[in-house]
């Protein structure tokens, strides 16, 4: 999982993430759409490996993306863009794991309520639409300290 800050204007985070670390799957946040970060022409079907939603008014937003198999959008009702599902298939690192399995790009939104309450509602707003499938949660969140 990466928070890309935008990425710059250079876009590089995915293609290097893929290339250089071979990682097979993708948790993205603050993140442009694929195409502004991986090549067309070395990646042709990304389009069918990534979910990717703005987060509200935003250019930028969160992002799934596997390497391999398939990626078919899952949304997550109030936090489009901040959460973004991808139900995956077919891919080559789920041999012995959950297939489908669902994942979820995490990026808590900055609203009028606490930053815990906003995880919280997410995060049951992630289990309502798993319904007790297999799931990957990664994303940016932040530490909170409690003192009673």
């Amino acid at each position: 999982t990466y928070n890309i800050l935008k990425g710059g204007s250079q876009r590089v985070h995915w293609a290097r993430m893929v290339e250089d670390f071979r990682a097979d799957l993708l948790l993205v946040q603050e993140s442009y759409p694929h195409p502004e970060h991986l090549p067309p022409l070395a990646y042709p079907d990304a389009g069918n490996r990534c979910a990717w939603e703005a987060a509200g008014r935003n250019r930028w937003g969160s992002a799934v993306f596997s390497r391999s198999g398939s990626v078919k959008p899952v949304p997550v009702p109030g936090f489009g863009g901040w959460v973004v599902g991808a139900e995956i298939t077919r891919a080559s690192w789920q041999v012995g794991a959950a297939d489908p399995l669902l994942a979820f790009s995490v990026h808590a939104p900055s609203r009028k309520e606490s930053y815990q309450r906003q995880v919280n509602k997410l995060l049951d707003e992630i289990g309502k639409v798993a319904r007790g499938r297999e799931v990957v949660i990664g994303g940016d969140f932040n530490p909170v300290s409690y003192t009673h």
